[in-house]
């Protein structure tokens, strides 16, 4: 919902230099993107009748939105638009057809929400983040020509940033040969469905995520999503939907009467064509092999219909089933290989075993929603069992970073995780959980410790200690306004690792709280999990770096960090990694 949040007409002072801006305090604001995101906090919801409003129906969003992109001169009527809808998977799957056309000549605008580190993330030119000085000049020029409109009323947040988007891609002194978009939330109501007729669409897998928005079943969502369809267009979806969402997904494609009038779902992609052997993924995970057929198919009917030529020689070959035409095999293997997406499946190493001490890895995936947490474990610990057969876990160490937002049940999600480890006879060694930097306004309450533990049927672990509340080496200030602002309690972080705690109980297993003794009957051929609660992303770096440093060269750390796309590029920000 805070994607879609309304917001009342606020003053912004236009930039009087690329590099120097006014706050609004009238001071001096060095870098560019502080006077965004002072602007983008004003578009943001706040209150519980600012997120009721936000929901419209499908044709109040399209009025709203014919009416910005009129007031800034866009023409989207012939715009080459790739649309992409669905749960899991939707960005890695844009961010395949991306490679895909740039291998082929194109130049390429990406369209994806949410940012990980900066909110210049989101619009990408030619597989990169739009240079800060080109976003900023877009951004303020949509700002500055709606507040001089005829109603001078600014979008909701996610509808800005999808009309800066559109602004940038259309921009005339260097426009992009095919725009990529992937929807916010749902489908049918999302700021993106303004497109009447885009080339083709595709469907990622289904799952329950935003059901307070999209609904409580799968069909329900699937149908929500399937409002990208669009009467005469190509449409597609992966062969892995359950059978309640692929229903619905081919019963919107007749109705709507897609091209066809049928919804052509793709195989997995597992084999390349080109040597016979397993296909090689920029993207891992074993899901990804889903969302890779599905970009060939979206990219190739792009690639089909397209007259501008520009594409290299091309050869007939079948991909997980489908005979492909307008495609260069060699750039297709090299762009599925070479593509990359930060915070899914990501693997970094946080330090050097040369330095002095254990060698520790991150291993990032933003998954939130009880499916993707699963694949996620998954993935983790096929790490893990690699590294462990060469080395036969001998000094290997796994630990976990969690954090996931208020208002999602994260007795679900850790109940899953948790449940992975133990069928793989993992044991954890600690769980750090950390506040994000910023919050968002929303009208959930946070569940109680009691209230999970009574859901689950699980023991009620400990208090926490009072003295488990570490004083933040982070000043507030460097963090920044990115996508909210921060209020730092841990109440929420602390509940996380309480109920962690709670399902070692069942098990029998020990958790102790950093700081605080082991029980004396503990025998040393037990595992022990240490929960700690960190008051930012910085410190859960510091600390891993710490555990690192004070353990064997000869070891290695395995971390996962997971429950949150918010988290994972905290972390990433905070290790320093470039998006």
């Amino acid at each position: 919902l805070l994607l879609l949040a309304s917001a009342a007409p606020a003053a912004c002072l236009k930039p009087r230099h690329a590099s120097v801006a006014m706050s609004e305090e009238g001071g001096e604001e060095k870098d560019p993107l502080s006077r965004v995101y002072t602007c983008l906090n004003k578009l943001m919801s706040k209150t519980k009748q600012q997120l009721t409003e936000a929901v419209m129906t499908r044709d109040q969003i399209v009025k709203e939105m014919t009416q910005y992109v009129n007031a800034l001169g866009l023409d989207l009527s012939k715009a080459p638009v790739i649309h992409v809808a669905g749960t899991k998977g939707k960005g890695s799957t844009c961010i395949l057809i991306d490679a895909i056309l740039r291998a082929h000549g194109y130049k390429t605008g990406l369209y994806t929400s949410p940012h990980l580190i900066e909110i210049n993330e989101r619009v990408r030119l030619g597989g990169k983040p739009c240079p800060i000085d080109r976003f900023c000049k877009h951004f303020f020029d949509v700002w500055n020509m709606l507040k001089d409109s005829k109603s001078g009323k600014l979008p909701r947040y996610f509808q800005f940033l999808t009309l800066v988007a559109f602004k940038t891609f259309l921009d005339p002194s260097d426009p992009v040969d095919v725009i990529i978009l992937e929807t916010g939330v749902g489908g049918r109501l999302d700021a993106t469905n303004i497109i009447e007729k885009p080339v083709v669409t595709g469907i990622t897998k289904i799952g329950y995520d935003h059901m307070n928005v999209l609904g409580n079943t799968l069909d329900a969502i699937a149908r929500e999503k399937a409002g990208i369809f669009k009467s005469g267009v190509p449409a597609f979806t992966t062969t892995g939907q359950e059978d309640e969402a692929m229903k619905a997904l081919m019963d919107v494609a007749a109705k709507v009467g897609v091209k066809g009038s049928k919804l052509i779902p793709c195989e997995p992609l597992r084999v390349d064509p080109t040597t016979g052997k397993a296909i090689v993924l920029g993207v891992a995970g074993e899901h990804q092999k889903e969302n890779a057929s599905l970009a060939l198919a979206l990219a190739h009917t792009f690639l089909k219909q397209d007259g501008k030529g520009k594409r290299a020689t091309s050869e007939s070959m079948t991909w997980a089933g489908s005979l492909y035409s307008h495609f260069s095999p060699e750039k297709v293997v090299s762009a599925l290989k070479t593509a990359s997406w930060p915070g899914r499946c990501q693997t970094l190493a946080l330090s050097n075993e040369s330095l002095g001490g254990a060698r520790s890895n991150l291993y990032i995936d933003g998954a939130h929603t009880q499916d993707s947490c699963i694949k996620a474990a998954e993935w983790f610990i096929g790490q893990v069992n690699g590294i462990g057969a060469s080395e036969d876990r001998k000094g290997v160490k796994v630990g976990l970073v969690f954090n996931c937002a208020v208002g999602r049940d994260c007795g679900k999600l850790l109940t899953a995780i948790h449940e992975k480890f133990q069928e793989a006879k993992i044991d954890i060694s600690w769980i750090l959980s950390c506040p994000f930097d910023w919050d968002k306004y929303s009208t959930k309450t946070e569940d109680s410790i009691e209230a999970l533990c009574k859901r689950y049927q699980l023991p009620v672990p400990p208090l926490v200690p009072v003295d488990s509340s570490p004083q933040s080496s982070v000043s507030m200030k460097s963090l920044g306004p990115a996508q909210g602002t921060r209020k730092d309690t841990g109440k929420w972080q602390k509940t996380i690792l309480q109920f962690w705690h709670a399902l070692n109980l069942r098990k029998s297993n020990i958790c102790v709280w950093h700081g605080q003794s082991l029980p004396k009957d503990t025998s040393k051929e037990k595992s022990v999990c240490e929960l700690k609660y960190e008051t930012s992303a910085q410190n859960v770096i510091d600390t891993l770096k710490n555990k690192a440093s004070k353990d064997d060269i000869s070891a290695t750390h395995l971390t996962l960090v997971t429950g949150s796309l918010y988290l994972a590029g905290n972390i990433l920000k905070a290790s320093g990694f470039k998006i």
